[in-house]
């Protein structure tokens, strides 16, 4: 079957959106590719058709359970053979799936499975290797350090297997690091712009709780997205707003069984407002958001992109409001003082904030990210 056939039979389209068919190409082609695609794109369509196209199992690194698990349901439920390996599962559970991993098309893992020699002995022909969320390869740099280690992994396979890295966001200053650390060779890089055309963006420099309230007045049962940056923070504006809405919270220092929940509560309707840090929303695919709140500053553009991208999935007019305050910077300025990397982070909240009050936010994001 050709690309087009593969689109019909599995996914239930008749066209490709571009770049898509572009991107398909490249692959087949055997190119390594970089695409830098704004949330919602339809990343996983690019790589889920070549990989059904070419011989061999499809290798995807992800970086969290979650994802791995959302994606790999999503494939089984078009018929396609899909697994995930997770630290969460049993000993039997994981023998299972690696005794027979000539019967799946799609792998899912994690960037600390890569280095288990149980498991790269067990691997079948690789088509493909996947690295999904590509922007958490800099992760390694502070918690992670497996993410770092990627390139060994495709080394060590010592066969020609192409590489392609998705992500939402990449400044051009981190880009060349993502193609050394994941192994890309001479890749085909496209970039699209950040902000999707179906997102208004809307700032405001007032009292933030006054203009929320304002804003949650006109979103009244939509669905809705409240960023902050700190747990202490997502708490607080709950226990306020849960007087007069229904709302789910979460953060990392949540059980997993409540982020669970959670989760299902606000995708199942239960509650209409999402109050989260940046925890929630990596590979969460909820398409009806209708608006994204930064109730805090982020304290990267690359921050700011990814939160605001959740808004509008189904391509549907959507809005993504940034609230400004003396106290947001003050929070963010004491987050970054914890950093390793105090000055690099000051410079990026400081972009930030020029992006808040610039009259020509999409320059300032195409010198930052292209």
């Amino acid at each position: 079957m050709d690309k087009y056939e593969i689109l019909k039979k599995y996914f239930n389209y008749d066209s490709f959106r571009y770049p898509q068919d572009i991107l398909i190409d490249k692959i087949l082609a055997n190119n390594d590719v970089l695409a830098i695609l704004p949330t919602g794109f339809g990343k996983s369509v690019i790589y889920q058709v070549p990989g059904l196209m070419k011989e061999g199992l499809c290798l995807v690194i992800s970086p969290l359970i979650a994802l791995m698990k959302d994606q790999v349901d999503n494939l089984l439920r078009r018929n396609i053979k899909a697994c995930y390996l997770a630290s969460t599962m049993t000993h039997q559970e994981k023998k299972a799936i690696l005794n027979n991993l000539n019967n799946y098309k799609f792998l899912y893992v994690a960037a600390e499975r890569l280095e288990l020699e149980d498991f790269i002995s067990v691997l079948p022909k690789i088509s493909l290797i996947v690295i999904d969320e590509a922007h958490t390869i800099l992760w390694g740099f502070d918690f992670r350090e497996s993410l770092l280690r990627i390139r060994n992994f495709i080394i060590k396979l010592n066969c020609k297997v192409n590489v392609v890295a998705f992500t939402a966001t990449l400044a051009k200053s981190t880009i060349n690091k993502i193609i050394y650390y994941g192994n890309l060779k001479k890749p085909y890089i496209y970039i699209a712009s950040p902000i999707k055309e179906n997102i208004k963006l809307r700032i405001f420099n007032i009292d933030r709780l006054t203009i929320l309230k304002e804003i949650l007045k006109r979103f009244k049962g939509k669905k809705i997205i409240i960023y902050l940056l700190t747990t202490v923070g997502v708490e607080k504006l709950a226990n306020i707003l849960k007087k007069d809405y229904l709302v789910s919270i979460y953060h990392g220092k949540l059980e997993k069984e409540k982020k669970v929940s959670e989760q299902e509560n606000f995708q199942k309707n239960k509650t209409d407002i999402m109050i989260a840090t940046s925890a929630f929303g990596l590979g969460v695919d909820i398409p009806n958001i209708r608006a994204v709140i930064l109730y805090d500053i982020p304290l990267t553009l690359a921050d700011l992109i990814q939160e605001i991208g959740r808004a509008g999935r189904d391509n549907l007019q959507s809005y993504a409001y940034l609230l400004y305050s003396n106290e947001g910077v003050k929070k963010a300025l004491k987050l970054i003082s914890y950093s390793n990397d105090i000055k690099n982070k000051k410079q990026e909240l400081e972009l930030v904030i020029k992006f808040y009050f610039s009259k020509h936010r999409d320059l300032l994001l195409k010198k930052h990210f292209n």
